[in-house]
Formats: structure tokens, C-alpha cells, sequence
């Protein structure tokens, strides 16, 4: 007789149990490489921290030390502009002095109709306010 010897089917609970081993083992992979990803991106993150550290001291001494030169400049360009305006009074002043010795008469008129004027400027104004004043 011949006999032959078949397989006997797996069974479902040892086919049940191999799925589930390799679940976990793929669960397990996925957290593996998840916890990979992570210390991954917190070291990227680490680094960046580091260098902003790093850079932001430099960048924010060197807008001060760029501010400080601008400051001086423009005090310096002040200073400038303060003495050329006084040279130039004291320059009117002095061709005011010799044209006032040169032509007595004429700086007294001069004067008094610029004084005239001016009574007559503020008179209007006066009146302009104190009309507009009361009409309220």
C-alpha cells in the first residue's frame, strides 16, 4: 500500500498568533522610525536654538555699533551746520554794522517803517482774533 502522507492545514489559532507577531513587529517599526523622526527633527531644532544663540547677539552688536555711527554722524553734521549758520549771522551782522556806520539816516527810517509795520501787522491780527473771537 501506498500510502501518502498530506499536510495537515495550520491551524487558525497558530496563523492568528503569526499575524499578530508580525503586527507588533511592524507596530514596532513604525515607533521605532517615529522616535527616530523625532530625536531627528529635536536635534534639527537644537542646532537652529544654537545658532541663534550664536548669531543673534553679533547681529543685534552690530545694528547698535551701526546706530551709534549714524548718531555720531549726525551730531557731527549738526555741530557743522550750527557753526555755519553762526558764521553767517555774525558775517550779517557785521556788513549790518558797516552799512548802519556807512548810512545813519537810512538805517533809522529803515527801522521805523520795519516798526510801523509790524504795530500795523499785529493791530490786524488783534482785531482778526478778538472779531473772531466774540462771534462764537
Amino acid at each position: 500500500m501506498n500510502q501518502t502522507v498530506t499536510p495537515t492545514p495550520p491551524l487558525a489559532g497558530d496563523m492568528a498568533e503569526r499575524a499578530a507577531t508580525r503586527t507588533d513587529d511592524a507596530l514596532l517599526g513604525v515607533k521605532n522610525a517615529a522616535d527616530e523622526a523625532t530625536r531627528s527633527v529635536q536635534a534639527g531644532i537644537d542646532a537652529g536654538i544654537d545658532q541663534l544663540r550664536e548669531t543673534v547677539p553679533a547681529a543685534v552688536s552690530r545694528a547698535a555699533a551701526s546706530a551709534e555711527d549714524l548718531t555720531r554722524r549726525l551730531i557731527d553734521r549738526t555741530r557743522q551746520a550750527a557753526e555755519t549758520v553762526h558764521h553767517r549771522a555774525v558775517d550779517l551782522g557785521d556788513a549790518t554794522a558797516v552799512r548802519i556806520k556807512d548810512r545813519p539816516m537810512k538805517a533809522v527810517l529803515i527801522a521805523t517803517a520795519l516798526g510801523a509795520a509790524a504795530t500795523l501787522l499785529i493791530q490786524r491780527l488783534s482785531r482778526a482774533h478778538h472779531y473772531h473771537a466774540h462771534r462764537r
